[in-house]
């Protein structure tokens, strides 16, 4: 999907900073521009024009939103496509760069991770979150790359997430993108 000068900006500050924020208004681009991002390296096909990181291995990625139906209906769908008799079409990643997938208990059609294979050779790991499950859900685990799309109401959220990316790409540390338009008011975060 080609990107607009203001989307390739956002891209290439990825490659200086731990984390990058996309606070604009609402229908924007701005989950589009992060899944196209988030696409780029589950796959590692990276275009010949990248300026942001790049991962030379099959990153852990997490996409968090606000519910399994926002995971679903904003990032799902647009890096995978809509989730068909067990197969995947319309999305970022083709089909046949899927190796696998597991359901989310309670939102019919939504993913708790999908498997990709990545330029490397080896599977990228794509989860899912939701911001309803709360931080502790998200203790333990080691990220490469993370996307927080809409503002977590629960400041707890994104402290969490940039402590799981401690230690991610290979133990240089993660990094990762937000996406939202700024719905909270003056939060500790915007």
């Amino acid at each position: 999907d080609a990107m607009y000068p203001w989307q390739h900006k956002f891209e290439a500050s990825t490659a200086s900073n731990d984390a990058c924020m996309l606070m604009a208004s609402n229908q924007s681009g701005k989950s589009r521009t992060g899944c196209i991002i988030d696409a780029t390296h589950l796959t590692g096909e990276y275009p010949k024009d990248w300026q942001g990181l790049a991962f030379d291995f099959a990153p852990l990625c997490w996409l968090l939103g606000y519910s399994g139906e926002k995971t679903r209906d904003l990032l799902q769908n647009k890096l995978f496509g809509r989730l068909k008799d067990g197969k995947f079409e319309g999305g970022y990643i083709s089909a046949d760069k899927i190796v696998d997938y597991i359901s989310m208990s309670g939102t019919t059609g939504a993913c708790r991770e999908v498997r990709v294979r990545h330029k490397s050779g080896g599977i990228s790991v794509c989860q899912f979150w939701s911001y309803s499950q709360g931080q502790h859900a998200l203790m333990g685990d080691v990220v490469d790359w993370y996307h927080i799309d809409e503002e977590p109401k629960d400041s707890q959220i994104y402290p969490q997430v940039l402590t799981r990316t401690l230690n991610g790409n290979k133990g240089i540390g993660g990094s990762g993108i937000l996406t939202f338009t700024p719905e909270n008011d003056k939060t500790e975060l915007v």
